[in-house]
């Protein structure tokens, strides 16, 4: 008989979850809840360390977006510029949902490397086009492999860390984003001079810095243990946790036998819970109300009005600093990819509507409402808050096959803890 952590996992049910696997996986759980965060940073450098350097694509990311933003020259009109500065927004929308279903059958690594050799071929349109109609097509393009790196960079740092540092890393790819901001704010006052065609040629040059040890790091980085168990390559995924913990660590952690029986423990129970990991699958059953919460999280950002903020305070609203540690945790591991690129997707959605409808309320030549738009706005963040209230849970501390039970007890989020044992 083969044993149950060689069974390919797309078809086997809680049978093959033996009875070693649930007694580890109990001991994983326990030593992630009693690990601190002091020790989880000296017993996982490894992890932080390729979860930081995967993240620099969304400092390119973030480059890239001002980029556009920042063009705000006279001989370019403005539906030119919305037309431009939304093409991204088109491309992020195509690049979320290949990338959901890419990533399920290739890997991050794969997706990720692809995506990056497609950016630096896409980079080239922005480069030498002169035309609008070009740089529309580039920003379109280059949309693609940035809906790419939304999603992957958060659900690598959600699945390749401990609980203890979780919030932590993935909050670090969202400021990544306005690291990015900065740096492109530098690179366009370093060219405001300039009068030739270097004045906007060279911000977009800057753009090919990254590529290439964005592509080192995906092929030297371990793939997710979340993603090898759930293709059934088990050995590669001890593998790959031994590679991300510290050779000698202090504290009591999970050892890669314990962690892979808590990943193989997780998967079983979402197998049993979620016939597929088809996109349809994120709005049936408890998925449902998981996919509402990643949604909202995301978009309740753009409800409340960021477009009428300072820009300080919009840039790190934009950047999302509380929300890419929720959405990846609420999220099935089977489907936190599809989720992710759902609520990101709906996010996108949302930043064109209200790009497109606050100019309409602010102009004296269309509705003109003046400063009475704020009570449209704070109606809006009143609705926000009361979602928030009711239905946004706490998942902090809390492992991914907590989580499940939780979502599936249907407990209610203000309920939210650590399940009885």
């Amino acid at each position: 008989m083969a044993e149950p952590e060689k069974i390919k996992h797309d078809s086997v049910d809680l049978q093959t979850d033996t009875k070693q696997h649930i007694e580890d996986a109990a001991i994983a759980t326990d030593k992630e809840h009693q690990l601190t965060l002091g020790e989880a940073l000296k017993a996982y450098p490894k992890a932080i360390a390729w979860s930081v350097l995967l993240s620099t694509a969304v400092v390119m990311e973030g480059y890239d977006t001002i980029l556009i933003a920042a063009d705000d020259t006279l001989t370019i009109t403005a539906p030119w510029q919305s037309a431009v500065a939304n093409g991204a927004y088109i491309g992020e929308i195509l690049g979320l949902a290949a990338t959901g279903i890419l990533c399920d059958r290739f890997g991050n690594k794969a997706v990720m490397t692809g995506a990056t050799v497609l950016m630096i071929a896409f980079i080239f349109i922005s480069f030498f086009g002169e035309t609008l109609a070009l740089q529309l097509a580039g920003q379109i393009l280059c949309g693609i492999p940035w809906g790419a790196y939304q999603t992957i960079t958060t659900v690598y740092a959600s699945e390749v860390l401990p609980v203890a540092l979780r919030g932590y890393l993935t909050s670090y790819v969202n400021l990544c984003w306005v690291i990015g901001q900065f740096i492109a704010s530098g690179v366009l006052v370093g060219v405001e001079n300039r009068t030739d065609v270097w004045g906007w040629k060279i911000p977009y040059a800057v753009q090919w810095a990254w590529p290439l040890p964005i592509i080192a790091v995906c092929l030297l980085c371990p793939e997710s243990p979340t993603w090898l168990v759930k293709h059934g390559k088990i050995e590669q995924a001890r593998t790959a946790v031994s590679r991300l913990q510290a050779a000698h660590p202090q504290a009591q952690i999970p050892n890669p036998d314990e962690t892979v029986a808590l990943l193989l423990r997780t998967d079983a129970i979402e197998q049993e819970l979620t016939s597929s990991s088809s996109y349809l699958e994120c709005f049936r059953g408890a998925n449902l109300r998981r996919t509402e919460i990643a949604t909202l999280t995301w978009t309740t950002q753009q409800m409340c009005g960021p477009v009428l903020q300072t820009f300080a305070t919009y840039l790190f609203v934009q950047a999302g600093l509380a929300s890419n540690v929720i959405v990846p945790e609420v999220s099935s591991s089977r489907l936190r990819h599809k989720t992710t690129v759902i609520a990101r997707n709906m996010y996108n959605v949302t930043c064109i509507w209200t790009g497109v409808l606050t100019p309409y309320m602010l102009n004296n030549t269309a509705w003109n409402w003046g400063s009475y738009v704020g009570f449209f706005w704070a109606g809006m963040t009143a609705l926000c808050f009361v979602w928030a209230y009711f239905r946004l849970p706490e998942t902090k501390g809390l492992t991914y096959a907590e989580l499940d039970e939780l979502f599936q007890a249907k407990v209610p989020a203000r309920q939210f803890g650590k399940p009885k044992t």
